[in-house]
C-alpha cells in the first residue's frame, strides 16, 4: 500500500531524549537506531468518527486494529510514510540545520521540559520554517510523569512564543512506548502536516544530503553511495544521471567553467536500505548507488552534500553571483550575550553566508542597490534557479546567525563545460 511520503527533521540538545523519542515513535525498543535516518509509518483508525493515529517502524508487522478505547474493532489504514532525519544539535551548525529545512516537510524541536527553554536554535528554525512554508512541532520531553512547577512555567513560556508566531501549542511527551507517552498526539500532528506539491512529470531532480565512496570487497569495484530527496520527476534504475556543480576548470580565455559529473545508476534503495526500488518519485527519500571510476571522479564525489543530481542537461544553472531581493528579520540572536539584538542593514563589502537548498556559500556583498536589493559574489559557485529562495546568515562570534531571507532576481551564470563520465 502506498502513502504520501513526509520527511521530518529532529533537532535537540538532549541526545538521550532524542533516542527515546525515536524508539517510542517507531514502537521498537529492541533494534539499534539508524545514525542519520529512521523510517516509520503512521496509521489512522478507519472509523469515520475517529481521529486515532498510531506509529511504528516501517516494515514492522503490528496489529491491524486500532488500540484506542472504543475503537478496538476498527481497522487501521496507512496514512503516511515518514523519514525521520537526525540533524546536528550544536549552535555552530546553524547553517547546516537551516539548509536541511529545504528538503524537509517539517521539523521536531526537542526540549527538556524541566530545563529553561533554549531559544537557540529554536527561534531561527521557526523563522526559517515560516519563510520556507514548513511545519514545526516543539516537543517538551520528560523522563517521568511527575508534577513540577518548573515544567508548567517552561510550558507557559514556550506557549507564549509559539502563539506569537502563529504555531500550535508545544507537545509534552513521555518518551516511551507506554499508553501515557502521548506519542499518538505526535503521530496526529505529523500525519496532518501539509506537504509540498510535486511535479511528477518534470525531469528528475534530487538534492544530495550525503555521499560517500567505498570499495566493494566482492567485486573490487568502487561504489558511490548518494542519499537525498527527490524533488521532481522520477528516477529509475540503470539510467544516466548528471551531478552539478561537479568540478571546475577554465576555458582558453581563463574564464571559469563547470564540469558536471555523469554516473549510471546501479541500484535504488529506500534511504534506510530496507527496500530495493525500480524507481523513485518526487517526495521519496532514497539511496542511489553507482559503480564509478575512482581515478576519474573519486576526488569530486566523495563529499557532495548540497549538490543536485538528475536528468542530464535539465538541472539548474551554476551561479557565481546573485542579485537578491532581501527581507531582514527584525531581530537576530547573539550567541555571545544569549539575547536578541536588532539586525543592522547589509553593507557593501561584508561577507554573508547564503544558503540555497542544502548548499551554503560565503558571499561578499558587491553592491547595495537599495535597502531591499543587494548583489553578492559567491566564494564557491552554487546550483540554483532564478526565483529560488535563499536564507541569509551573518557571522556573530564565530557562529553564523540567521538575519533574513531573499529571492534570486538575477544571477551570473557559469558556462557548462565538458562533462566528466564516472
Amino acid at each position: 500500500m502506498s502513502a504520501e511520503h513526509i520527511a521530518i527533521g529532529l533537532v535537540g540538545y538532549q541526545n538521550g531524549y532524542k533516542s527515546k523519542l525515536l524508539r517510542a515513535f517507531l514502537n521498537d525498543e529492541e533494534h539499534a537506531l539508524a545514525f542519520c535516518s529512521n523510517e516509520a509509518q503512521i496509521f489512522k483508525c478507519a472509523s469515520p468518527d475517529a481521529a486515532c493515529y498510531i506509529s511504528r517502524k516501517r516494515g514492522h508487522v503490528g496489529s491491524a486494529f486500532c488500540a484506542h478505547p472504543g475503537h478496538e474493532s476498527d481497522r487501521v489504514v496507512l496514512s503516511k510514510d515518514v523519514s525521520l532525519l537526525d540533524f546536528p544539535d550544536k549552535t555552530v551548525y546553524a547553517s547546516t540545520i537551516l539548509g536541511g529545512m529545504f528538503i524537509l516537510d517539517g521539523v521536531l524541536i526537542l526540549s527538556d521540559a524541566k530545563l529553561p527553554f533554549a531559544r537557540l536554535p529554536t527561534v531561527e528554525l521557526i523563522a526559517a520554517a515560516s519563510v520556507l512554508n514548513k511545519n514545526v512541532v516543539l516537543v517538551q520531553s520528560m523522563k517521568d510523569p511527575i508534577d513540577d512547577t518548573r515544567i508548567l512555567e517552561h510550558h507557559h513560556e514556550i506557549t507564549q512564543l509559539l502563539t506569537g508566531m502563529g504555531l500550535d501549542e508545544a507537545l509534552t511527551i513521555l518518551p516511551s512506548t507506554s499508553a501515557n507517552s502521548n506519542i499518538g498526539a505526535l503521530s496526529t500532528r505529523i500525519s496532518n502536516m501539509c506537504t509540498a506539491v510535486y511535479e511528477y512529470h518534470a525531469p528528475a531532480e534530487m538534492i544530495i544530503m550525503d555521499s560517500c565512496i567505498h570499495e566493494d570487497q566482492g567485486t573490487e569495484k568502487t561504489v558511490l553511495t548518494i542519499q537525498g530527496r527527490v524533488l521532481k520527476g522520477v528516477l529509475k534504475k540503470k539510467q544516466q544521471l548528471e551531478i552539478r556543480p561537479g568540478s571546475f576548470s577554465h576555458d582558453d580565455n581563463g574564464q571559469i567553467m563547470c564540469n558536471p559529473v555523469i554516473i549510471n545508476v546501479a541500484t535504488l534503495d529506500s534511504i534506510g536500505g530496507n527496500d530495493q526500488l525500480e524507481q523513485a518519485a518526487a517526495g521519496d527519500m532514497i539511496t542511489v548507488r553507482s559503480n564509478i571510476d575512482y581515478e576519474q571522479i573519486g576526488g569530486i564525489v566523495a563529499d557532495m552534500s548540497g549538490f543536485v543530481i538528475g536528468h542530464v542537461d535539465s538541472l539548474p544553472d551554476v551561479l557565481s553571483a546573485l542579485k537578491l531581493k532581501v527581507i531582514l528579520l527584525p531581530l537576530m540572536f547573539d550567541s555571545y550575550t544569549e539575547d536578541f539584538k536588532e539586525v543592522s542593514i547589509i553593507e557593501k563589502g561584508e561577507v554573508l553566508l547564503v544558503t540555497v537548498g542544502m548548499l551554503s556559500a560565503a558571499a561578499e556583498v558587491r553592491k547595495v542597490v537599495d535597502e531591499t536589493t543587494v548583489v553578492v559574489t559567491l566564494k564557491s559557485p552554487i546550483c540554483a534557479r532564478k526565483e529560488d529562495k535563499v536564507l541569509l546568515l551573518r557571522s556573530a562570534n564565530v557562529c553564523w546567525r540567521l538575519i533574513g531571507h531573499g529571492q534570486i532576481e538575477d544571477a551570473t551564470v557559469i558556462k557548462i563545460g565538458k562533462a566528466i563520465h564516472g
